[in-house]
């Protein structure tokens, strides 16, 4: 929930080019009202970060009172305008960005002298600190972190933003020891493969080439660094630093790379491709860095050998059994919050997708979200939000009013959130009513999540039946809509985006508001629509013919009348 926060513009000129106009915005965590300071109770000072302090703080105050969150002060008189582009830059970027291994953004306000972001704190610290301790890490470990990392990038660059400032200090840690990707004060964001940032900022160590010539840098760029990251993590030093910051520019753009023998091969062959000066040669998402770093394989791995599920989660009731996974409402131990957990029996269905796809996409509103995920090697726990508000189907025949327009409404966010699976090449596969519910009870269609991934597929090409239909719909009435949805034919069949257009879903402001005629006995209803799904989704029964016209009995023929012509 974002609105405007005041009259403050200002027009600075910057080497991004020309911002006209910076109006920082509040933003409001969901399902909460309006926070200022006097909301929040100062704990401790956590550390001083680009551009102003951080404060571990307790929210005294709203539905959320006793949570721990880390708020970022700045004082406007010391933010010169670059500073102030800056922040109003990280408050967008955090906005926009709902990822499990980047840190959330839950309150923004400012009051006449300072800024304030309120985050999530991690009680891990950062990357930084890890590493001095123990100077250089297991393979393993630096595999544990890259895989996450990767993840985080990934979804950034999916968004057209450039991190630019990877480095220990910005990976903080939760009490798990899962990353959090922070400081976004010099991320670029809106950028596309064709259009390049040209500023000159990060910290130097971790400064591709491209970024220190002042050439141009793109997405690629964050690629360098996390090289340098792993590099840091495996050795317990840089791959470039001289005496002086001059020094370590000139060995980022000419010198030779170091590599250290006691790293295993795979290490060395991943570094090599990382440290590629010309971004064209170098590993990035066009290139399936995501494969070769071995995130499909490490998701898997998360936890294995490691925390147990039940360390962390306290098991209840049953929410639901499949042919392949049962789900269960389950209690964080650490902060008594509710979730879901669905356990997969790794022997009947190999669950990597589902947990890539729920990673990648699960930052939609829509669309429900990923919270963790276990591997004792014989199952799968895959912890996600909690849908207190049950199945779509039960919450219209609970309800005792239910008109046209609510159903409008209702199958406009189910159809956006549909389109918008359809555009990153991800077909759901088993839309039915029973795996769309609602994260709470309020009914708003805003609180509607598509769930239950296990049989979605992420198409790897732009084919088949994705495809946008060469015709344009012209329909009236529901009826109608209902019918092309429904076309045997999938050609003639209506896209999401289609749908999207028809009148109905369109002008939904003008559909009556009376009470829909319904069937009152909710078992029927759900009966009925169990029904249709199944012999939807039955094979087709094969068709049996007379056996003299199978191919044996045909063979055996043919070699009666040459045996008796002999």
């Amino acid at each position: 929930m974002d609105e405007p926060m005041g009259e403050e513009e200002i027009n600075p000129q910057t080497e991004e080019g020309s911002i006209k106009e910076i109006a920082i915005t509040h933003h409001v965590k969901e399902g909460h009202e309006k926070a200022d300071p006097s909301q929040f109770e100062l704990l401790k000072v956590l550390g001083q970060g680009s551009f102003g302090k951080v404060f571990l703080v307790k929210k005294i105050s709203g539905s959320d009172a006793r949570q721990l969150y880390a708020m970022k002060v700045l004082k406007k008189a010391t933010l010169k305008v670059r500073d102030r582009v800056r922040t109003k830059m990280e408050r967008d970027i955090l906005v926009e960005v709902n990822h499990p291994f980047i840190v959330k953004l839950h309150y923004a306000f400012q009051t006449e002298g300072k800024l304030y972001l309120i985050l999530d704190f991690l009680r891990g610290g950062d990357l930084f600190t890890r590493l001095s301790k123990e100077v250089m890490f297991t393979e393993e470990d630096v595999k544990f972190y890259l895989a996450e990392l990767a993840l985080a990038l990934d979804h950034l660059h999916s968004l057209g933003i450039i991190y630019r400032d990877l480095k220990p200090e910005n990976i903080l840690l939760d009490e798990e020891g899962h990353i959090k990707l922070t400081d976004f004060g010099l991320s670029k964001e809106s950028i596309d493969h064709e259009k390049k940032a040209y500023s000159f900022c990060g910290t130097v160590e971790y400064m591709a080439p491209e970024v220190v010539n002042r050439r141009g840098h793109t997405q690629s760029a964050d690629w360098w660094s996390f090289g340098v990251l792993m590099f840091e993590m495996l050795t317990g030093t840089l791959p470039f630093q001289g005496k002086d910051r001059k020094e370590t520019m000139t060995m980022i753009l000419k010198a030779k790379l170091g590599m250290p023998q006691f790293l295993s091969p795979e290490a060395q062959s991943l570094l090599r491709m990382l440290f590629k000066r010309n971004p064209a040669n170098r590993l990035d998402d066009e290139s399936q860095a995501m494969q070769t770093v071995g995130v499909h394989s490490i998701v898997q791995q998360l936890h294995r050998n490691s925390i147990q599920f039940t360390d962390g989660y306290e098991v209840k009731e049953d929410i639901g059994v499949g042919s392949y996974s049962v789900c269960k409402r389950c209690i964080h131990k650490a902060t008594n919050m509710e979730f879901a957990v669905k356990i997969i029996d790794k022997s009947k269905r190999d669950p990597t997708e589902e947990i890539e796809i729920l990673l990648r996409y699960g930052q939609h509103p829509n669309i429900i979200t990923l919270k963790d995920v276990y591997d004792d090697g014989k199952y799968v726990y895959v912890v996600t939000e909690l849908m207190k508000g049950g199945e779509l189907l039960d919450k219209i025949l609970r309800q005792k009013f239910f008109s046209e327009r609510e159903a409008s409404a209702v199958l406009f966010t189910i159809t956006k959130t549909v389109e918008y699976l359809h555009a990153q090449g991800v077909v759901h596969r088993d839309l039915k009513p029973s795996n769309i519910l609602y994260v709470d009870e309020s009914g708003n269609p805003e609180s509607i999540r598509i769930c239950d991934f296990g049989f979605a597929k992420q198409l790897r090409a732009e084919n088949g039946l994705l495809m946008t239909p060469c015709y344009t719909a012209n329909f009236v009435a529901p009826e109608d809509l209902v019918s092309k949805m429904l076309h045997v034919d999938p050609h003639q069949r209506l896209t999401a985006a289609l749908v999207l257009r028809h009148p109905w879903i369109v002008h939904w402001d003008q559909l009556p508001q009376y009470q829909l005629n319904r069937q009152d006995a909710p078992h029927l209803v759900k009966g009925a629509m169990a029904a249709t799904y199944s012999a939807l989704n039955r094979n087709q029964s094969p068709v049996l013919e007379p056996v003299g016209r199978s191919t044996l009995a045909q063979r055996r023929g043919i070699k009666k009348i040459t045996s008796t012509a002999l």
